[in-house]
């Protein structure tokens, strides 16, 4: 083979790792930024003094002021009725301390 054409292959077997190596790195970081929206449900360990996050499952829940709270029926609630033992279903986007929380529907636990 000539220099050249070695050469050639070299660069481009260089070229290649380095864009599958960027793709993976890309992929990874774009699943901790947390870009989808994520749903659970669970009981109420604790509601901070402030009204501006909650515990479900040991996981901090983030209240904004763009928050949805409601109950099953649809009506609008006040967050300062969040109570630790109430069972809400949570919709939110993670972030790195906790879930923003977009919407929260406080739950009748199932069989009571």
């Amino acid at each position: 083979m000539k220099p050249k054409k070695v050469a050639f292959k070299a660069a481009f077997l260089h070229l290649l790792v380095l864009i599958l190596i960027l793709l993976l790195v890309r992929t990874g970081f774009s699943e901790g930024k947390g870009t989808g929206t994520i749903s659970f449900e669970g009981v109420i360990e604790s509601v901070s003094k402030d009204l501006k996050c909650f515990a479900v499952n040991e996981t901090k829940i983030i209240i904004s002021s763009s928050t949805q709270i409601i109950d099953e029926n649809g009506n609008s609630i006040k967050a300062e009725v969040l109570r630790p033992g109430f069972y809400v279903a949570v919709q939110g986007l993670q972030k790195r301390d906790g879930f923003l929380a977009k919407k929260i529907v406080i739950k009748k636990r199932k069989g009571v």
